[in-house]
């Protein structure tokens, strides 16, 4: 199993939510990965369709201990 994953499969997560979060996971050490998908803008979702359901499916596929959506 990895570190936990972050993804956005709806909208993108606002920049202060975001690094809130991440914060209270590093408070916690919590390894975490994510990438540049939780900002991405399509209109008012997290970027198109394709990318949001290969970002869940490359997170479910890695077995990471945790899911963060």
């Amino acid at each position: 199993m990895t570190a936990f994953r972050l993804i956005a499969p709806a909208g993108p997560i606002p920049p202060n939510r975001l690094e809130a979060g991440l914060a209270a996971l590093r408070d916690l050490d919590v390894p975490a990965i994510w990438g540049e998908d939780l900002q991405r803008h399509t209109r008012f979702l997290a970027g198109p369709d394709d990318a949001r359901a290969d970002a869940l499916v490359a997170a479910l596929e890695a077995r990471p201990r945790g899911l963060w959506m």
